[in-house]
């Protein structure tokens, strides 16, 4: 079998196309973590819960039962992102 051509690494730009958290500041992507969390642990998004708007956007975003494993990828992507750079420059 033959091995494919190593190709570069994804841009972040390419990273974050479309995702709604990527323009979320440090402070903000710390409340929705945590807001995520509660949505594990009771199964739903409560009505005062930062992720509330979120799920609405993202809910008519795509078809049902995909809106919110897309917005939990999207939130989780984005923070990873958010941490490598800052990791990254504080590595110099």
């Amino acid at each position: 079998m033959a091995l494919l051509p190593e190709r570069p690494p994804i841009k972040e730009r390419s990273l974050l196309e479309n995702n709604l958290f990527a323009i979320c500041e440090d402070g903000e992507l710390l409340a929705l973590w945590d807001a995520l969390r509660v949505f594990y642990a009771n199964g739903y998004i409560p009505e005062e819960s930062p992720l509330k708007d979120y799920q609405q956007k993202y809910l008519h975003r795509y078809e049902p039962g995909l809106g919110l494993v897309v917005m939990e990828q999207d939130l989780l992507r984005a923070m990873a992102v958010r941490y490598a750079k800052s990791h990254k420059e504080r590595m110099g």
